[in-house]
C-alpha cells in the first residue's frame, strides 16, 4: 500500500510562499485590468467607434483574432458601421462594450451625414489573447474589430461608395460615350423597386439616391457610383435594385454602345 509522508516544515514554507505569490499576482492583474479599463473609458465612452464588416445584430462576439464567432450578417455601413460607446467592462479573458448604433442620414445642404441614435443596445464582446492583457495587446485586438487611427471608412466600404467618400474621380474614369454624344440615349425597359427598410420607414426618410453608372451595350448597369446619397441603407438598396434594371442600350451610328448615365432611384414612404 502506498504511504504518504507528512509535509515537512520546508515544504509548508515553500507552499506558503507560492500561495502568497499567486495572491499578489492576482491582485496586480486586477489592478492592471482596472487601470486599462479606466484608460478605455476615458478614450471611448460617449464617443463613436466604426465597426468593421458592418455586422448586424445586438449580440456580437469576436475571437481574439477578430473573427465574428456567431457569424452575424453584414449590412449597409450607414446602418451598422457607427456605434456610440455607452459602457465598457474589462475582465480577465474578455472586453465587453455596450453601445448604441448611430444611423446615418445625409443632409444635402450640409453635404454631410447626420447621426440618429438608435434605441436598441448592441453588446460587443472581444475575447482577449492568452498570456495576459496589456495595453498593446488590447489595442491590437480592438483594431481587428474597429477602425484604428489613420484608417478611413472608404478603405472598407463597398466599391460603389468610393467616389463619394474619397471625391476620387478615377473611380469613374472608364472612357465611354456621354449621353449628348449618342444618337439615342438608353431607355428603361424593366424596373425593380428598391427595398425600403424599417429604419428609414421609421424616420419617414424620403427622396432620391443619385447614382452615376454605365449602361452597357447589353442594356445592363455597370460600375455604379453613389453621387448623392440618402443614408440609412437606402443607397445600398438603390444599387442592388439597379442590378436588376434593364435598358434598351444607347445607339451611336446605329450600333448599341455603352454610355455614362445619371440615374435617380426614388424612395417614398407609404
Amino acid at each position: 500500500m502506498a504511504k504518504f509522508g507528512a509535509p515537512t516544515a520546508s515544504r509548508l514554507l515553500a507552499t506558503a510562499f507560492a500561495l502568497a505569490a499567486l495572491v499578489t499576482g492576482a491582485a496586480l492583474r486586477a489592478q492592471d485590468l482596472e487601470e486599462l479599463e479606466g484608460q478605455l473609458k476615458r478614450a471611448h465612452l460617449g464617443k463613436p467607434l466604426t465597426l468593421r464588416n458592418f455586422y448586424q445584430g445586438d449580440e456580437i462576439r469576436f475571437s481574439a483574432g477578430g473573427q465574428a464567432i456567431n457569424r452575424p450578417a453584414s449590412g449597409p455601413w450607414t446602418l451598422y458601421a457607427m456605434l456610440e460607446v455607452a459602457s465598457i467592462r474589462l475582465q480577465p479573458g474578455e472586453l465587453e462594450i455596450e453601445s448604441k448604433r448611430l444611423l446615418q442620414v445625409y443632409e444635402p445642404g450640409l453635404k454631410a451625414f447626420r447621426a440618429v441614435r438608435a434605441a436598441e443596445t448592441v453588446r460587443i464582446t472581444l475575447e482577449l489573447p492568452l498570456g495576459g492583457t496589456d495595453e498593446k495587446r488590447l489595442r491590437t485586438t480592438m483594431k481587428k474589430v474597429f477602425l484604428g487611427e489613420g484608417e478611413k471608412l472608404a478603405d472598407i466600404a463597398p466599391l460603389y461608395w468610393k467616389r463619394f467618400l474619397t471625391n476620387d474621380e478615377s473611380q469613374y474614369a472608364r472612357e465611354v460615350y456621354q449621353v449628348k454624344d449618342v444618337d439615342s440615349p438608353p431607355r428603361l425597359l424593366e424596373h425593380a423597386e428598391p427595398e425600403y427598410n424599417q429604419f428609414a420607414r421609421r424616420q419617414q426618410l424620403k427622396g432620391s439616391v443619385v447614382i452615376l453608372a454605365v449602361v452597357n451595350g447589353q442594356g445592363r448597369v455597370e460600375n455604379p457610383q453613389i453621387s448623392e446619397p440618402l443614408g440609412m441603407g437606402l443607397d445600398d438598396a438603390a444599387v442592388q435594385a439597379l442590378s436588376r434594371w434593364k435598358f434598351e442600350p444607347a445607339r451611336h451610328n446605329g450600333k448599341p454602345v455603352a454610355v455614362r448615365a445619371t440615374i435617380e432611384v426614388a424612395f417614398r414612404p407609404l
